[in-house]
């Protein structure tokens, strides 16, 4: 899908600041990607985007996990 191609190019930046800003540390990658942040938790992300609102998803379930 075209759509979820050009959400996923336009809010990956984002998405990576974010992981670096808030310290996450990539702890596995298989299916899915998981990172650990300094607070103890862990965020999991798909390594395939089901759909065009993915990165948006994956930028607020950090920000929820970062806030403890």
């Amino acid at each position: 899908d075209l759509r979820a191609a050009v959400a996923i190019i336009k809010d990956k930046p984002r998405l990576d600041a974010l992981l670096k800003e808030t310290g996450a540390v990539m702890e596995r990658q298989n299916r899915h990607v998981v990172y650990k942040l300094p607070n103890g938790r862990r965020v999991t992300l798909s390594k395939t985007p089901s759909d065009h609102r993915e990165c948006l998803n994956a930028i607020s379930d950090l920000k929820k996990a970062a806030r403890g």
